[in-house]
């Protein structure tokens, strides 16, 4: 089911209480949520919520309280779909591919070249990039990040089609040198976009120290995106890479197109208009808890937050969202009102 919104004023965000929904956004006027599901009984109705935009960034609160306890609330942070080139922070970005043998079947191989030319068409102007291919070893398409030029585009879907699906699969030693690249410039945000189709066979192949090597490297903050090809995987190790690195995770079964699934994926990550995101609650006596998730990914063009916690203030209270876009402080500051009791 896909439900399409359109507005004569901006939209804050587009919310589903009662199903989950992928939202995409088209504008700041235009929206879509789309549900999805096999072998499930519609046995309630689907409701959809869309609020006005007032700002930069939109913000939606839902709290709930019952009567002599602490509430519950649902936090939406939404940007505008639509961003200036300035608003847009400047990208550090690595695309790591996975050629092992196992990506010659079910003709992955060429629909990862196509899905890793399309990742290269969504770098803005001032990104730079990189391109690690890893089977038995690591092996980089060139020794330091390059300007996103076209020349340099060319020249990368050159190398991209000269790849070949061969040996074993060295997760731990892709994943280092990818890190390896990041300058550690604060700002601008340094990304690693990891595609595989397989589990470790080779280097280090136990899924904790892949982990505990992962986070050693990743010493300067890099977000890493991962994207699992097929069934043959780890999602745990997956999961926890992308988690604990402030990145998304996404999964694409063999029958599935990956050119348009990546396409979709590429358009979620491609625009980050807010990094190092942090979240304060003001006010006298106010406190909020058992927040999840613990550590706030970057925010993306067109895309929205949601964070849930706990609450035992009540009242009006000020939300402040804090983080920086290319490298300068950015503050926002919004008017909440968290219940002494919900109504029944």
């Amino acid at each position: 089911m896909s439900v399409k919104v359109k507005s004569n004023v901006p939209l804050k965000s587009l919310m589903s209480p009662t199903h989950p929904v992928d939202v995409a956004r088209k504008n700041d006027f235009e929206g879509t949520a789309v549900f999805e599901a096999t072998n499930s009984t519609p046995d309630k109705d689907f409701l959809l919520y869309f609020t006005q935009q007032d700002g930069d960034f939109g913000m939606n609160l839902v709290a709930q309280r019952g009567a002599g306890e602490d509430g519950y609330f649902m936090l939406l942070v939404s940007p505008r779909a639509e961003a200036t080139d300035a608003e847009v922070v400047k990208r550090d970005v690595c695309f790591v591919l996975d050629t092992s043998m196992s990506m010659a079947e079910q003709d992955r191989m060429p629909q990862a070249k196509k899905a890793l030319k399309a990742g290269l068409q969504t770098l803005n102007a001032g990104d730079r990039f990189n391109i690690v291919a890893f089977s038995t070893e690591a092996r980089k398409w060139k020794e330091q990040l390059v300007e996103c030029t076209q020349d340099n585009l060319v020249e990368a879907g050159t190398y991209i089609d000269g790849l070949k699906a061969r040996g074993g699969t060295n997760i731990s030693d892709a994943m280092s040198m990818a890190l390896a690249m990041n300058a550690g410039d604060a700002a601008r945000p340094y990304m690693v976009i990891f595609m595989t189709d397989g589990e470790p066979t080779l280097g280090e192949t136990d899924p904790e120290k892949i982990v505990k090597i992962t986070r050693d490297a990743n010493k300067a903050n890099a977000r890493i995106f991962t994207l699992g090809v097929g069934f043959d995987l780890n999602v745990n190790l997956l999961d926890r890479i992308a988690e604990e690195n402030k990145g998304l995770r996404e999964y694409i079964t063999p029958t599935e197109n990956l050119e348009i699934k990546m396409a979709g994926y590429y358009e979620k990550i491609g625009a980050p208009v807010l990094a190092d995101v942090k979240l304060e609650l003001q006010g006298e006596g106010t406190e909020i808890y058992d927040t999840y998730p613990k550590q706030l990914a970057d925010v993306f063009k067109g895309q929205q937050i949601a964070i849930f916690g706990r609450f035992n203030a009540d009242g009006s209270r000020s939300i402040k969202l804090k983080g920086s876009v290319n490298g300068k402080p950015r503050e926002f500051v919004y008017e909440a009102g968290f219940p002494k009791e919900s109504a029944s």
